[in-house]
């Protein structure tokens, strides 16, 4: 997973609690480093904040979106920004989901374990299909 805000401070806690959860975590400071990590490691879940420096969380989103792996991954936005056209920009840009700050870590870990358990059925092959083979 991969947590991207310019808000040390925020990125940091949501990291430590998503470590804490279990899962393993790239941090990211700026757009441009958000986008050259996830490129690299491919996470299967990003949170972006949208206001970041040099490329925006949306631009991220798109360059994501754009890569094989991309087109899969659960991808949350993170803003302060939270009228209606700016959630229109995000689901534009690809996001799945677009949380206002500051973001209930409730409601990002109910995000995520529904996102793995969609994971896990898709990979399971039913019993039905399995007795045909």
């Amino acid at each position: 997973m991969l947590v991207a805000d310019d808000n040390r401070d925020a990125a940091e806690s949501l990291a430590i609690l998503l470590t804490m959860s279990g899962c393993r975590v790239w941090l990211a400071h700026s757009g441009d480093e958000a986008l050259r990590l996830a490129l690299r490691e491919q996470p299967n879940a990003l949170i972006l904040d949208i206001g970041m420096p040099e490329l925006t969380g949306c631009d991220v989103a798109r360059g994501v979106r754009q890569q094989e792996w991309g087109k899969q991954a659960l991808l949350l936005a993170i803003s302060g920004w939270d009228q209606r056209e700016d959630r229109k920009a995000s689901s534009e840009a690809g996001f799945d989901v677009h949380l206002p700050k500051p973001a209930e870590p409730e409601r990002i870990e109910q995000l995520l374990e529904n996102f793995c358990a969609q994971l896990q059925h898709e990979r399971t092959p039913d019993s039905a299909s399995e007795q045909t083979r």
